[in-house]
C-alpha cells in the first residue's frame, strides 16, 4: 500500500524462528487505532480494527518498550477479567499544573466468556476523592499532583472507589490509557477533516478555555477544531449525556473517514504526531489476548452504558450526582458481569392478568423485562422463544417458570401491548404463555385450597 512504513524485526540469532511469517503492517495503523479506541472507550475493538501488528508497533512507542520473552505465558497474569481506565485529558495544559479529564471511560474485558463492556462516566459526577474533599470526578487527575504516576493513581482510586461503593464488590482498575484532546484536533486536521451531520445549532463561547463553538445544523465537513467543538458541546438539556452521545457519533464518523486510502496515506506521514498521542501501561504481550476477544466479539458485541445521574448544585457549582442508586448499581453490574437479557412476556392463554403475574416471578437482577402483552391469536402451549445467543439464559428462565420447551428458531407472535402503548423493541427472550400454563396455575391453586 502506498505510504506504508516497513518495520523489520529479525529473529534472535541464537535460535531460528519457525513460526509462520506474518505480513508486516504499517506501524502508523497502531497509533491510529489506539488513538480512536481511547476517545470512544471501545478499547479492544478499535485497537485491532486496522489489522495492526502490536508486537512490532508497541516497542518504545508509548512508554512501554518491553520485549516479549514468553509468548506462551497467560495474558494479564492469568486473570479472567481486566479493567482499563480511559482518560481524555483536556487542552488546558500549562505550567501551573495538570489538566482535568474531559472524558472518562471504564472498559471491562472478560477474557473467559469473552466480552467487552464500556461505561461512560459523566465528568461532572460528584464523588469522594480519596485523600481530598468531595468534588467533580474529573478533578481527581488534576489533584493527583505533578507526576504522571500520582495523577493516574488518584484517578484510578477515585473511579474504583465509586464503582466499588455502588456494587458492594471490589472493582480494581488494572491499566490506564490517556490521550490529550488537543491531539484529537491535530489528527483530524492530518486527514483533512471529517464528515459529520451536525444535529442542531450550537453556539457557546468560553474565553478562559479559548473555546468558541459556532456550528449550524446539517451534514458538513468539519476541520479538527470544529470537530472538537462538536464533541465538547454540552450546553443543552442533555448536558454530559448529549456530549457523550455526540462523541460516539463523531468517533464512528472518524472510523469511516480513516478507511479511505487518502486518509491513510496522510496519516502515514504523521508518525511523530501519532507517537505522542497516547500514554498507557498495558503490556504489549497482553494486547494479543485483546485481539482474540475482538475477533470473537466484534463491534456489535461491545456493551456500552452511561452511569445514570441527575443534575444538581453543590454550592454554586453545577454538577451531576447519582440519585437512583439501584439503577446505577444495575448499570455497573451489567458492565462487570454482562447485560441482562431482554424479556417480553406474552399472554396467549386467555386468562386475564396472567402475563403480569408471571412478570413478577422473573428475577429482575438476571433479566430485563421490557413489557407484557397479549397475543392476537390464542396459544395452546407455552414456550420460551429466544435468539440463539440467549439460549442458555432462556433455558434457565424456562426452568424457573416451569415451561418445558425452548425454541430458538421461530420469532415471537404478533401481540397487543395496550392502548396508546408503543410496542417494545424485539426482545432476546419471549415468554409465550399458552392455555396449558393457565390450566397448570388453576390446578395448583385448587391444590393449595385443599
Amino acid at each position: 500500500m502506498t505510504g506504508t512504513i516497513p518495520v523489520t524485526t529479525p529473529p534472535p540469532p541464537e535460535r531460528p524462528d519457525f513460526r509462520r511469517k506474518r505480513r508486516r503492517r504499517p506501524i502508523w495503523r497502531f497509533f491510529l487505532a489506539l488513538f480512536l479506541l481511547a476517545l470512544i472507550g471501545g478499547f479492544a475493538f478499535l485497537y485491532f480494527r486496522f489489522g495492526l501488528n502490536p508486537l512490532q508497533a508497541m516497542k518504545g512507542a508509548v512508554g512501554i518498550g518491553r520485549i516479549i520473552t514468553q509468548r506462551n505465558a497467560p495474558p494479564f497474569d492469568g486473570r479472567e477479567r481486566v479493567n482499563i481506565l480511559v482518560l481524555g485529558v483536556d487542552v488546558s495544559f500549562d505550567n501551573a499544573g495538570a489538566a482535568r479529564t474531559d472524558t472518562i471511560k471504564f472498559v471491562s474485558i472478560d477474557l473467559k466468556k469473552p466480552s467487552i463492556s464500556v461505561l461512560s462516566i459523566p465528568r461532572d459526577t460528584w464523588v469522594e476523592i480519596p485523600g481530598h474533599h468531595a468534588g467533580r470526578i474529573n478533578g481527581a487527575y488534576q489533584l493527583g499532583g505533578h507526576g504522571l504516576a500520582e495523577r493516574f493513581a488518584l484517578a484510578k482510586a477515585t473511579v474504583s472507589g465509586l464503582l466499588s461503593e455502588l456494587t458492594g464488590e471490589e472493582v480494581p482498575i488494572d491499566h490506564y490509557v490517556r490521550i490529550q484532546t488537543d491531539s484529537f484536533v491535530k489528527i483530524i486536521d492530518a486527514i483533512g477533516g471529517v464528515h459529520v451531520d451536525v444535529e442542531k445549532r450550537m453556539k457557546y463561547d468560553d474565553p478562559s478555555q479559548d473555546l468558541h463553538i459556532d456550528l449550524h445544523p446539517g451534514p458538513q465537513f468539519l476541520d479538527g477544531y470544529n470537530a472538537m467543538c462538536y464533541a465538547r458541546f454540552r450546553m443543552d438539556w442533555e448536558g454530559d449525556y448529549g456530549r457523550i452521545r455526540r462523541q460516539d457519533q463523531l468517533m464512528q464518523a472518524l472510523v469511516e473517514e480513516v478507511k479511505t486510502p487518502e486518509a491513510q496515506q496522510k496519516l502515514a506521514r504523521k508518525m511523530g504526531l501519532l507517537m505522542s498521542l497516547i500514554r498507557t501501561d498495558i503490556p504489549e504481550e497482553d494486547l494479543l489476548a485483546v485481539k482474540r476477544i475482538v475477533d470473537q466479539v466484534g463491534m456489535a458485541g461491545i456493551h456500552a452504558a452511561t452511569l445514570p445521574t441527575v443534575p444538581t448544585k453543590k454550592g454554586r457549582a453545577d454538577v451531576v450526582e447519582i440519585e437512583d442508586f439501584e439503577m446505577a448499581r444495575q448499570t455497573v453490574s451489567e458492565v462487570l458481569h454482562g447485560a441482562r437479557p431482554t424479556v417480553v412476556v406474552l399472554n396467549g392463554s386467555g386468562m386475564t392478568g396472567l402475563a403480569g403475574e408471571v412478570r413478577e416471578q422473573v428475577d429482575p437482577t438476571a433479566y430485563n423485562v421490557l413489557a407484557v402483552g397479549t397475543t392476537l391469536e390464542p396459544a395452546p402451549a407455552s414456550v420460551v422463544l429466544a435468539t440463539p445467543g440467549s439460549a442458555k439464559a432462556a433455558r434457565m428462565l424456562a426452568a424457573s417458570l416451569g415451561i418445558a420447551e425452548v425454541d430458538t428458531e421461530h420469532a415471537a407472535p404478533d401481540a397487543d401491548f395496550g392502548k396508546d402503548v408503543t410496542a417494545p423493541p424485539a426482545a432476546e427472550i419471549t415468554v409465550l404463555l399458552g392455555g396449558d400454563y393457565s390450566q397448570a396455575m388453576s390446578a395448583r391453586a385448587e391444590t393449595t385450597e385443599e
